[in-house]
């Protein structure tokens, strides 16, 4: 039995080293989707008219979209985190 409670305790450490580095990083890859969120905003605000292709390319990737779902995915990534960190700490 003590064997098995060393073997779930070395998993668990080893998840916990990538959990612990996306962790680490979501709040700034957060922020830096924000700026360029900003700055997109900013240069439509600017130039009114971009042109067809930068159109059709804001219409392929569905700007709007990714706009509104990627705050709650980092959201979504940090709350899991913390119940994934809340986890391991009570194991």
């Amino acid at each position: 039995m003590s064997a098995l409670g060393n073997l779930v305790a070395g998993v668990a450490h080893e998840i916990n080293n990538p959990v612990g580095f996306i962790n680490g990083n979501i709040q700034p890859a957060y922020a830096g989707v924000q700026d360029l969120f900003n700055l997109l905003k900013l240069d439509q605000e600017k130039f009114i008219s971009p042109g067809e292709e930068i159109e059709s390319e804001i219409a392929n990737i569905d700007l709007e979209y990714l706009r509104e779902d990627l705050p709650s995915l980092a959201i979504n990534t940090k709350q899991a985190l913390l119940i994934w960190e809340d986890y391991i700490q009570k194991s």
